[in-house]
């Protein structure tokens, strides 16, 4: 009893101290990591990871991967994120929730493997299945985003922990991890290799997408709803309650329409259970009963907490005539403020930085 005591105690305290404001949000955003850490000296977030998921662990959490998602990878994909875990208590409330996704977003869901229960059955699919053969594998490419091209021969198919997909969201993550856009526009399987393959469900965690939170600012309580959240059905009252958000964050127009009560989001849940019985979840759910809909509250909007918080950047057509440039805007524009993106989107809108003629 006391050790449970304790536990709360820290989760209570982490939660209330978090800074909600432009600059705490990009802090705890931020890639400012390094990717090839020196192993003997890990940084305090991987070592609160290794602390509750060894090898030997990630060996038992993932008997049917591919040989692509290798354990060092994982690790190499958190360190870049130096607010992942951060919190060594919280930290397995964090990997709770990533690994549950990513059941459902890679997992075998075979029955002709009862010996591995659909819980463990994570990363079995290293690419979308029946791509890039399938007809649905040519449907991720926007042709008319002009920000991040889509080239001639390649397929924007979901790949790696998270299944990215879509060429605005290759361009983007590759901007990221490589400093150039067009990385893995020109090679999208280049995400397959180790250093990449998890790091693009990190990022997705990691990133708040206006006036959408973070998925871990959801999952550690940095983010509180307002009263609009409130009315509207976002809570974060029980773990099982924001779980169900970061179904809304992931895939919320797929599997948490109104009224709706999809199968997806049902999954997710019931790879939650285990998982989060695994990591020793504080104030888990036990069982299906605890299960909370994600349709039963409405998509976050301008009105919820922190939407207000411009995190993009757009052409300033404010500008008077003959001076170009950009500025913060609160709607997806594809030009990040978490990746300081300000030159870039000058460069594209304008032909050069800070142009004024």
């Amino acid at each position: 009893m006391i050790t449970i005591t304790l536990i709360f105690l820290t989760l209570h305290v982490s939660a209330i101290t978090c800074r909600n404001d432009a600059a705490g949000i990009l802090e705890r955003s931020a890639a400012t990591g390094n990717l090839h850490y020196d192993k003997a000296n890990p940084p305090q977030n991987v070592q609160n990871i290794q602390a509750l998921l060894s090898e030997k662990d990630f060996d038992y959490l993932f008997p049917m991967r591919k040989a692509e998602y290798v354990y060092h990878g994982f690790l190499s994909g958190a360190a870049y994120w130096p607010a992942f875990c951060a919190d060594a208590e919280l930290c397995r409330n964090e990997l709770a929730v990533v690994i549950a996704h990513m059941v459902q977003e890679t997992g075998a869901h075979d029955d002709y493997h009862p010996q591995y229960e659909g819980w463990r059955q994570a990363l079995f699919h290293i690419s979308e299945m029946y791509c890039p053969d399938a007809s649905k594998c040519h449907e991720y490419t926007q042709w008319t985003n002009s920000m991040y091209p889509p080239q001639d021969g390649q397929l924007y198919y979901g790949r790696g922990a998270k299944q990215l997909s879509w060429n605005y969201n290759y361009g983007p993550f590759s901007f990221l991890m490589t400093g150039d856009k067009m990385t893995f526009l020109k090679n999208p399987d280049l995400i397959l290799e180790p250093e990449y393959v998890f790091s693009a469900a990190m990022w997705f965690y990691m990133t708040p997408q206006s006036p959408k939170p973070s998925m871990h600012d959801v999952v550690t309580g940095c983010w509180q709803p307002n009263d609009v959240d409130l009315a509207q059905g976002r809570r974060v009252d029980s773990e099982a309650a924001k779980f169900a958000l970061t179904t809304h964050i992931i895939n919320g127009v797929q599997e948490c329409y109104p009224g709706g009560n999809t199968q997806n989001a049902r999954w997710r849940f019931e790879y939650y259970i285990p998982m989060a019985d695994f990591f020793g979840v504080p104030n888990r759910p036990k069982s299906m009963s605890d299960y909370v809909n994600c349709a039963t509250s409405t998509y976050f909007n301008e009105k919820s907490a922190g939407a207000d918080i411009k995190m993009f950047l757009a052409n300033d057509w404010t500008l008077p005539e003959g001076q170009c440039g950009c500025h913060l805007v609160e709607w997806q524009s594809g030009y990040f403020r978490t990746m300081d993106m300000l030159d870039e989107c000058e460069m594209d809108t304008c032909g050069r930085i800070k142009i004024s003629i």
